[in-house]
């Protein structure tokens, strides 16, 4: 996993990814300097969209969407599959009640 912010990995990057998932495609990017590769699938039917990361957690910008599957990975290329680090969605919830809390406390 990737733990050193200064090292940087190449990533597949598309808005509106193909199904199932083709590199070649001319919806298919490749983004470079990024710090962590990620995935993020959205609602049914199934939206995906991939690209760099800055941290490897889904709670940032997660909050609105009750259906999804993030994952993110630190080797160049290894977020072509959604098979990279699943985060478990039933841990990240109390982190993100605990967050908008204190959002709204401010």
């Amino acid at each position: 996993m990737n733990t050193d912010y200064t090292f940087s990995v190449k990533c597949y990057a598309c808005n509106l990814c193909p199904v199932p998932m083709d590199y070649s495609s001319p919806l298919v990017r490749v983004k470079s300097s990024c710090k962590w590769c990620s995935s993020l699938t959205i609602g049914s039917p199934h939206l995906t969209i991939k690209g760099c990361s800055d941290s490897c957690n889904s709670n940032s910008s997660l909050k609105e969407y009750v259906r999804f599957n993030f994952t993110c990975c630190g080797k160049n290329y290894c977020n072509l599959s959604s098979k990279a680090h699943p985060t478990n969605q039933i841990l990240f919830l109390p982190l993100m009640i605990i967050c908008f809390y204190l959002n709204t406390e401010k």
